[in-house]
């Protein structure tokens, strides 16, 4: 059914592709940006959770960036999605399933979600300022890890604890001991591998001037998307309260 169904969308699709390819004369300005020149054919095909749409990039209309269309079991028509359904699709995207497919876990307004399948009911597992993502099945699928200011938390399943898994920290390293008797070899390798790196270094930095128009063109078709995310509705944060030299605490009434 899913070959059928895909192989539907390419024949309503592929008219749109066909009148809009040219013919011009293949340049390595053209290989290097985006790849317009070649059609418009939809990409990155996905189902909906429940199984009833198709979702897809495309660009009929030959705009900086893709956006996501999608087409039902009823209607063949490709649909440009709305904002709240790109929002809302760009999370289903994100979903991972445990062995059994019988969950799922994905993030959300940089907070982590659990939703047991046969029940539909999801848990929200943090609720933080802080960004939480990349959220994965560990420990023989019993907890959920993910990724908090660089470390790694585990939350589990049965009994809703939270540990911490990891406790890394920023900051200087602390300088290497040399190995003693070796001075010399260890001084010559290190200025050698120094050498090395500029050479590499002079090597970018004339490679990126080379094509400085290609990246520019693709500098400002990312900054258009960012002002795009921004432009979505946002989550409601939580105030923040100054305490200044103050501390936190719990009083009680006698």
């Amino acid at each position: 059914m899913l070959r059928s169904f895909i192989a539907i969308l390419l024949l309503i699709i592929s008219p749109f592709v066909f009148s809009q390819q040219k013919l011009d004369k293949l340049t390595v300005e053209k290989i290097m940006r985006d790849p317009v020149w070649m059609g418009t054919s939809p990409s990155n095909l996905q189902w909906s959770n429940e199984g009833t749409s198709l979702y897809f990039n495309w660009n009929p209309e030959k705009a900086p960036a893709d956006s996501l269309y999608y087409i039902t079991l009823n209607n063949r028509l490709p649909v440009k999605a709305s904002p709240a359904q790109t929002q809302s699709f760009n999370t289903t995207g994100n979903f991972i399933y445990n062995g059994l497919r019988t969950a799922y876990v994905y993030s959300k307004d940089a907070d982590i979600f659990y939703t047991d399948v046969k029940t539909g009911k999801t848990k929200r597992i943090t609720q933080t300022t802080d960004v939480e993502s990349n959220p994965q099945f560990s420990f023989n699928e019993t907890k959920i890890v993910y990724n908090r200011n660089q470390n790694l938390y585990a939350w589990d399943i049965a009994g809703g604890e939270t540990m911490q898994l990891t406790n890394l920290k920023t900051g200087d390293a602390v300088p290497a001991t040399p190995i003693q008797g070796r001075g010399g070899n260890n001084a010559g390798r290190a200025n050698r591998e120094i050498s090395n790196q500029n050479q590499q270094e002079d090597w970018l930095k004339n490679d990126q001037l080379q094509y400085f128009e290609v990246l520019r063109s693709r500098k400002e078709k990312r900054e258009k998307g960012e002002a795009y995310n921004r432009s979505l509705p946002k989550p409601k944060e939580t105030r923040s309260i100054n305490i200044e030299d103050k501390s936190a605490g719990t009083c009680s009434k006698s």
